[in-house]
């Protein structure tokens, strides 16, 4: 009896399987996946703490992404380092954004061109 429990408490722990696409693009880039893609359109908001200064809130970036899906539009949104189920814009529940990081990293002395910045998407499917 005690092995049956933990074997299923084994096969629990392991959790289903995930493919991770892993992309940097710059505005105006596709990052695809299959026939679906997501189009890095603009920084919204980059309110992170800069190199050299100390804050009290580590602050957030917000980017707008346009979704498509066989070469369509299917709407966009504004994304946050969050993790967001694409179901709102793809008939799947198994894509979700499972974050991104947005670079260049500010910084006290410098001033980012839009046209600098660069992201890298994570996006999970889980596998059947």
């Amino acid at each position: 009896m005690l092995i049956s429990f933990l074997s299923c408490f084994s096969q629990e722990e392991e959790g289903p399987e995930y493919i991770i696409y892993n992309n940097s693009v710059t505005a105006g880039e596709l990052f695809s996946f299959g026939e679906k893609a997501m189009k890095f359109i603009r920084v919204i908001s980059d309110s992170r703490c800069p190199t050299g200064v100390t804050c009290v809130w580590a602050g957030e970036a917000k980017i707008l992404v346009e979704f498509f899906e066989k070469g369509r539009s299917q709407g966009e949104k504004v994304i946050s380092n969050t993790k967001l189920p694409l179901s709102e814009f793809f008939k799947s529940d198994i894509l979700n954004i499972i974050g991104f990081t947005l670079n260049p990293y500010p910084d006290v002395d410098k001033r980012i061109n839009p046209e600098d910045y660069k992201i890298s998407l994570r996006v999970s499917e889980k596998m059947n």
